[in-house]
């Protein structure tokens, strides 16, 4: 714009009375003005409460003097209100004290019934425990004396055999039949194989519960007056000649017999 119509345009606003406003007009004096109104209010109303607070305290102070000195009594009314305040205090004091007390009682009791579930859930698992190990001994005793009863006699004789109950009265009979010992004979039958009328050893020659060689329980045979027959699987058989053998001093037939005597 030149200066010849700025000149021009300045003479037209003062003509008008129009003047050129900013796009914003603060008015300062009228934010003073109401901040300063604001702030006396609030300080009458502040000044206006610690007068009445003060006055009411020279008011009572009046009252408790005055009180003192008329009666006699007043003396000892006070020294009553500052043993009551005094009581308060130690009132409160304790009441926090046993709050606090009575919340670690709570604490503690919390603890010791979760001590007591633990040591419950250890107790009922250290019992499932001794139960499983029940459990797998009993299963290991009978899978042994399984693997014992079901042993395959290749060669030799085991140490250690169960005998049955059909078993053992046999050898009751004919060990008493032939005047040997019962023990010595389970002993040997044990060792040699269990009591089991299938049982083989020292190669395929030994058979039956007694162990017998073929030739030997032939020759046995032949000397009690009795068949030609190879019953050594037979228990009664087998065992029958083993006792009449061993009262006949022939135990050095069975090599279990160091185990035994």
């Amino acid at each position: 714009m030149s200066d010849k119509n700025y000149q021009l345009k300045n003479n037209m606003l003062k003509q008008f009375n129009f003047e050129e406003e900013p796009i914003v007009k603060i008015n300062w004096w009228k934010i003073r003005y109401k901040t300063w109104q604001i702030t006396e209010k609030i300080l009458k109303i502040a000044t206006k409460a610690i007068i009445s607070t003060i006055r009411a305290f020279l008011w009572l102070r009046k009252k408790i003097i005055r009180f003192c000195i008329s009666k006699i009594k007043g003396y000892w009314f006070l020294l009553l209100l500052i043993i009551l305040f005094l009581f308060s205090i130690v009132f409160i004091v304790k009441a926090v004290e046993l709050n606090k007390k009575q919340q670690e009682i709570k604490e503690l009791k919390q603890i010791n019934k979760q001590q007591i579930k633990n040591t419950e859930d250890f107790i009922k698992e250290n019992k499932n425990l001794k139960d499983k190990i029940k459990d797998l001994e009993k299963k290991a005793s009978i899978k042994k004396q399984a693997v014992i009863a079901s042993a395959s006699y290749s060669t030799g004789w085991i140490k250690v055999g169960v005998l049955t109950d059909n078993v053992k009265q046999v050898i009751a009979k004919y060990s008493s039949t032939y005047g040997v010992d019962k023990n010595l004979v389970e002993c040997i039958v044990a060792n040699e194989s269990s009591g089991r009328s299938d049982a083989v050893g020292d190669n395929g020659a030994a058979i039956g519960p007694a162990q017998y060689h073929l030739a030997t329980f032939l020759g046995h045979r032949k000397q009690m007056g009795l068949s030609q027959e190879d019953l050594r699987t037979d228990i009664e058989a087998s065992i029958q000649a083993m006792c009449w053998s061993i009262s006949n001093g022939g135990i050095g037939n069975w090599t279990a017999r160091w185990k035994c005597t």
